[in-house]
């Protein structure tokens, strides 16, 4: 039997408007207040009102009996209790269907996922214990808020090591490059990695990466990551694997611009334009006079 996830606010739509036929009353906008939404959120928290708009909707009847019987007489107390305590909205088809058919809403208007039987990832699996160099430029200026006068920095160095079950750090050239987290294949080719971690220390940044690594196992792969910390700032990034037999002795490290020559050739091609490898927004700017004294600090004005 199918399966399929709803996304939250699309549960959430679809549980006011089965609320809304159900109580004959009010209209649909009525619970773009947050207060409207709360309120039927508690009042079909209890099983048996709950049961009685499941009944509504699918034509069960207190009679029938067995397991199953009971498991769909709480169609509609499990679809409020998943939204009231953020769990993943998951129902089989036919029962979304039963929902969708009777607030006249069609398939297409909601967003949805099929659910299939999980496999492991046998190209996942083959990332585990190997170490890899990752190269990125470094903002170096710390002030990303509205008083930054401006960019400087370099090209950075860190070494990043996958672990079981998809675990994943990075090992950087200060504490506030150290990072761990988790990765995955990110499509159903596996083509691509991504990965979503935090600083080791305080978990203060949200950094997440994704990079192509095409078919098999590659050498090298480029991709793009994106972080919010002091600001918000993503660039491109170099991934490049280090033999079994070097892990041990990879090193995390900053190049400024009196080290950047002894970066890599490929490396240096491939951050030789500064501008192209960083993009930063800065922080702290929500009126027009913000960014107009931002904006004129960042150019010595």
């Amino acid at each position: 039997m199918s399966h399929v996830q709803i996304s939250h606010w699309n549960a959430i739509e679809l549980f006011c408007r089965v609320v809304c036929k159900y109580e004959k009353q009010g209209e649909i906008a009525d619970f773009q207040k947050n207060g409207r939404l709360k309120t039927a959120l508690d009042n079909y928290k209890h099983v048996t009102e709950c049961e009685r708009v499941t009944r509504e909707i699918f034509g069960y009847k207190t009679s029938d009996k067995g397991r199953d019987a009971a498991k769909r007489t709480k169609s509609f107390y499990e679809f409020g209790r998943k939204i009231r305590y953020s769990f993943p909205v998951v129902m089989e088809g036919e029962e979304l269907t039963g929902y969708l058919k009777y607030v006249n809403l069609t398939e297409t208007q909601i967003h949805k996922k099929k659910l299939e039987e999980w496999e492991p990832s046998d190209k996942q699996r083959l990332f585990e214990g190997t170490t890899w160099l990752l190269y990125y430029f470094h903002r170096g200026d710390k002030n990303d808020g509205p008083e930054s006068r401006g960019e400087v920095g370099s090209v950075a160095r860190a070494v990043l090591r996958f672990h079981p079950f998809a675990k994943a750090e990075i090992i950087g050239f200060e504490e506030d490059e150290c990072y761990e987290g988790t990765f995955e294949m990110y499509d159903k080719e596996e083509k691509f990695i991504s990965f979503e971690m935090k600083m080791k220390t305080v978990h203060k940044k949200d950094l997440r990466m994704l990079i192509y690594i095409g078919n098999g196992i590659p050498k090298l792969a480029l991709g793009q990551f994106r972080n919010v910390g002091e600001g918000i700032y993503s660039g491109t990034i170099m991934m490049e694997s280090v033999p079994a037999e070097k892990a041990k002795d990879a090193e995390a490290g900053y190049f400024d611009q009196n080290g950047f020559k002894d970066l890599p050739e490929h490396v240096k091609k491939y951050f030789s334009d500064k501008k192209n490898n960083m993009l930063r927004v800065p922080l702290g700017i929500s009126s027009l006079s913000q960014f107009e004294k931002w904006h004129a600090r960042k150019n010595g004005k």
